[in-house]
């Protein structure tokens, strides 16, 4: 079932932005990568190496390239600052680079992220002139503060021939559990989904959008119910900074807890019992809960995204936190996949 490693190679950060769902925790390291990467490479097809920040991490690049000799699609997902001293191997390790940027307004930026925004533009820049701009994503977390600048930042991105968006949603963990100034409301959840929806349209076949668990907003959602009831886990294990494994990139908790690496082995983990229950679970989701049972689109999303259920409602009996979101452009999608 899981094709792709999330590696939280280190905790150690140098920024303090407000939405992070890590938040401050002694600093760390993921141990026996290399182990693990070898055991990933007889199924696995994706290695993201996180943190956060992993180009502190001073083995970062023969981790980095050991994942290209495995034959891994390897993106290494940074916030920027540090990617002028690491250009080089960035450049030729043939590695995707997701770089964090939450406003072409510098000071919106900031007041999320703290002073990086021209280390940010600089990397940005570099990257481009040295003809990376498509393995380059940039990595966007809307909150009430930039709510404004997703359209400036696909145009940024396009005016640069980068041709990938990610829109990481915010985790209300970590940091970011402290900062309701950042959380959105119902009708700005619309907006933003609307909004998302009608820029991937305007940049249809140049640039994606993509959400948290890698649905394509144009046409992933025509088949969202059907993938989520197909493989309801998803296709991520995350690996954290202290060795937690947990069945997506964006939950943690001891409900989606697998058990701690390198004490347990990437065959024992992939065989817990725990993955079972959990997936008979998710797809029992649009049939008890009560919201999703009386909605028209239960069969378009299957109750949605179970992470974004729980990290909002600490349930996975709830609907997706996105809900009103996605209901406001399902209708969209699906009669403009009808017309095709």
């Amino acid at each position: 079932m899981f094709t792709h490693l999330y590696l939280e190679l280190t905790s150690a950060c140098n920024l303090s932005c407000r939405h992070c769902c890590v938040g401050d925790s002694p600093v760390i390291e993921l141990q026996q990568v290399d182990k693990l990467l070898e055991a990933f490479s007889l199924k696995g097809e994706y290695i993201t190496l996180s943190g956060g920040e992993p180009l502190l991490r001073k083995d970062w690049v023969p981790i980095a390239q050991l994942c290209r000799e495995l034959g891994f699609t390897t993106t290494v997902f940074t916030n920027g600052t540090l990617v002028e001293s690491s250009l080089s191997p960035l450049v030729d390790l043939q590695v995707n680079v997701a770089i964090s940027l939450d406003g072409i307004d510098r000071q919106k930026h900031e007041y999320i992220r703290g002073k990086s925004y021209q280390k940010v533009m600089r990397a940005i820049d570099l990257l481009v002139d040295a003809g990376k701009e498509k393995e380059i994503a940039l990595s966007y977390t809307p909150t009430p503060v930039n709510l404004d600048q997703i359209e400036p930042i696909a145009a940024f991105a396009f005016s640069k021939g980068i041709e990938h968006l990610h829109i990481s949603l915010l985790e209300v963990r970590g940091r970011a559990a402290s900062t309701e100034d950042l959380q959105l409301s119902d009708e700005q959840r619309v907006y933003l989904f609307k909004t998302l929806y009608n820029t991937a349209r305007t940049y249809e076949g140049i640039l994606t959008l993509e959400l948290s668990e890698g649905t394509d907003l144009l046409y992933d959602t025509w088949n969202f119910g059907k993938n989520i009831m197909e493989n309801p886990l998803g296709k991520t294990l995350k690996f954290t900074a202290e060795g937690k494994v947990y069945t997506s990139t964006f939950v943690e908790g001891d409900l989606f807890f697998l058990g701690k690496y390198p004490e347990q082995s990437l065959d024992e983990l992939l065989h817990s019992p725990k993955i079972e229950e959990l997936t008979y679970n998710i797809r029992k989701r649009p049939e008890v809960i009560p919201a999703c049972c009386n909605c028209i689109f239960n069969p378009v999303c299957c109750a949605g995204v179970y992470t974004l259920a729980y990290d909002a409602y600490g349930t996975i009996w709830a609907p997706d936190y996105y809900c009103k979101g996605n209901q406001a452009i399902f209708e969209d999608v699906i009669l403009s996949r009808v017309n095709l």
